[in-house]
């Protein structure tokens, strides 16, 4: 049985057959300048999610257009990938109201990160889903994290603001060849725990992988390195 992107990465990631999404995570980010210091410690940070979520729940995933009711009332499954594959948002029409989940948070932008196999750009993927959602109307947004914000529309334009002075900064700093490692350090800053550091470089690499899509950055081998600049 075909399963859903969704389903697939969460099996990829903490399943205990097919590819292992956790060695090939661990070379790359020793390719792109993770110190071998750090990547035991991330190796331990990545296996301790296991036993927290095995077995993987056999559910039935909903896909867009899907309908769903609850609470008395039709919601429709939108899709929104960007933040993990398979991501949905719940729209109740007739009131306006959308649980987003981690599509749209109200303070903190949701974490995009690069798994290799999985998607190979995932912040354009997250930048068009954004794009495509100002167009619904939503007056109360119930987001995966905090409480219900109604400036949804507004919260959407903010980010796509973040993530548009982020890719600007980046291209400036590739002007002269860093790892991604260095990159993330100099985003994000060096005293970032085990946890925050994996989501922190594999955001990063989105970033450079959206400006080599948009032919505005390339990878360039130096060792067992690999080092990112502008073109």
């Amino acid at each position: 049985m075909l399963r859903p992107a969704g389903w697939q990465q969460a099996s990829d990631l903490w399943g205990t057959g097919g590819p292992k999404m956790d060695q090939l995570l661990l070379k790359t980010f020793a390719e792109h300048g993770l110190p071998s210091a750090r990547v035991d410690s991330m190796k331990q940070h990545l296996g301790s999610f296991i036993p927290q979520v095995h077995p993987l729940p056999e559910v039935t995933s909903l896909l867009a257009g899907d309908t769903v009711w609850f609470g008395g009332r039709q919601y429709e499954a939108i899709s929104t990938p960007g933040h993990a594959q398979g991501h949905i948002s719940l729209y109740d029409k007739l009131r306006g109201n959308l649980f987003c989940g981690d599509h749209v948070l109200p303070r903190i932008t949701p974490n995009v990160s690069y798994l290799p196999g999985v998607d190979d750009n995932p912040l354009a993927t997250y930048l068009d889903s954004l794009q495509n959602m100002l167009h619904v109307d939503v007056n109360m947004a119930f987001p995966g994290h905090r409480d219900p914000f109604t400036t949804y529309h507004t919260r959407i334009k903010e980010i796509l603001d973040h993530h548009a002075q982020r890719l600007g900064e980046l291209h400036v700093w590739i002007q002269k060849p860093q790892t991604a490692y260095e990159l993330c350090e100099r985003m994000f800053g060096s005293r970032l725990s085990i946890h925050q550091l994996r989501f922190a470089l594999a955001e990063t690499l989105a970033h450079l992988i959206y400006l080599q899509h948009a032919g505005q950055a390339t990878q360039q081998p130096a060792g067992d390195l690999i080092r990112w600049f502008s073109t």
